[in-house]
């Protein structure tokens, strides 16, 4: 941002100090993420940055060696990106399933009444951006658990 930039007010300039940074170059504001609802899982943590009536965006981190459970929505439909990592997502559908392989910058559209469920060996951080999150739209097949890895 240029000091000469117009586009945001003295106040908002200094009301993003307590939550993030102008970007000198774009003139962008960057969040740090400091200010969300953190919900703790057994395979990892989802960090709620919005979750409106019409939409929700999450950080979910997947911790090394873990998976979460095999789940659907009958009503909720996501998008997901994988920002850092690789993993996996595992679906089902209309009683055909695939795996797919997750690393940086993949997006995978999941959606209502698929079974999903994602996973990695080493750790991911996925950004899931959906239409509203309701916890009673959640039915699971299989609970999260550790990962399996097989001697071969």
């Amino acid at each position: 941002m240029t000091t000469g930039d117009s586009r945001y007010s003295d106040a908002e300039k200094n009301g993003l100090n307590t939550m993030g940074s102008f970007c000198a170059k774009s003139g962008f504001a960057v969040f740090n993420f400091k200010h969300y609802d953190e919900v703790q899982k057994h395979w990892g943590e989802e960090r709620i940055l919005v979750n409106s009536d019409k939409y929700a965006a999450k950080l979910m981190v997947v911790y090394p060696g873990w998976q979460t459970s095999l789940h659907r929505h009958k009503v909720k439909h996501e998008t997901f990106v994988c920002i850092t990592g690789v993993g996996f997502i595992d679906l089902e559908h209309n009683d055909q399933e695939s795996s797919l392989r997750l690393s940086p910058g993949t997006r995978v559209e999941i959606p209502e009444d698929t079974w999903h469920r994602f996973g990695s060996d080493n750790g991911m951080m996925l950004l899931e951006v959906s239409t509203h999150d309701d916890s009673s739209d959640c039915e699971r097949k299989l609970e999260s658990c550790k990962l399996v890895i097989d001697d071969l």
